[in-house]
């Protein structure tokens, strides 16, 4: 299936944002470094299919959360 103008137009905004909280929020890169050492951690421990499940997702909703209060900050300012 080839990609469409809009849903090409859609990753741009993404990388724009993911970008901008990239550069602009400290907390974002710390809990990106410590999502690494979770993951590096975790691959030490040989963790099983569950457990991975359960860190992804509490990575991908901690890192999420964190650009949503971004969104919020710059909306409210």
């Amino acid at each position: 299936m080839k990609p469409t103008k809009t849903s090409l137009f859609g990753w741009k905004h993404a990388k724009n944002g993911l970008s901008l909280v990239w550069s602009s929020e400290k907390n974002f890169r710390s809990q990106c470094l410590f999502a690494v050492l979770v993951i590096s951690l975790g691959a030490c421990l040989k963790l099983t299919a569950v457990e991975w499940a359960f860190i992804f997702v509490t990575i991908a909703m901690v890192l999420a959360l964190e650009t949503i209060n971004t969104a919020l900050e710059v909306l409210v300012n």
